[in-house]
């Protein structure tokens, strides 16, 4: 099974990055591959390059429809989704045959999301893009996401600091994904 990773953040010490390197170790202990999507450099949505795609989004669509299931861990941007996440996932949702909407690589893809950030965590960005990924045709584990506030600290040190809750939640979040990518 494998389980690409989609980081909503291009910062080199993201919490969100951090966040993915703990799921990460909890899903190879289980014998699941996991992969990380590079996409910083697609280029915004545009109609007048869609038709051939350019060769950056060729390689992200063939990099989500290759894996089993997709995880976004993500920042909140002013109470939002973050601008290269919401371009990324524009990208998967068009078609590849102009006009033809069943053709898009989002439909059935299966994904889940957490994110770190501030007080919030995250809430406000994952109920949007949950809404975003129904509407596209992906397969939403909606259960036991885990959103992080970052710890005062953290944001000083660029460390993010998971508590003992926060790794059990990351845990069972794991568990519950790999159970509903096998039955789903």
């Amino acid at each position: 099974m494998k389980i690409l990773f989609v980081i909503g953040s291009l910062r080199k010490e993201s919490f969100n990055k951090q966040l993915a390197a703990s799921a990460e170790k909890l899903l190879v202990s289980k014998g699941v591959e996991v992969e990380y999507l590079q996409y910083g450099d697609l280029p915004f949505v545009n109609q007048d390059i869609e038709f051939p795609a350019p060769n950056s989004v060729v390689d992200v669509r063939n990099k989500i429809k290759s894996a089993d299931g997709v995880w976004l861990f993500t920042p909140e941007y002013n109470f939002s989704i973050p601008p290269v996440v919401k371009n990324l996932f524009d990208w998967i949702s068009r078609p590849l045959t102009p006009m033809q909407r069943e053709t898009a690589i989002s439909n059935g893809v299966k994904i889940t999301l957490s994110g770190a950030g501030g007080q919030p965590a995250t809430i406000n960005a994952r109920n949007a893009l949950v809404n975003l990924f129904e509407f596209i045709g992906m397969k939403v584990y909606k259960d036991n996401q885990t959103g992080v506030g970052v710890p005062n600290n953290s944001w000083m040190t660029n460390v993010l600091e998971l508590s003992a809750n926060d790794l059990k939640s990351l845990e069972v979040q794991a568990n519950g994904f790999v159970d509903f990518l096998k039955n789903n």
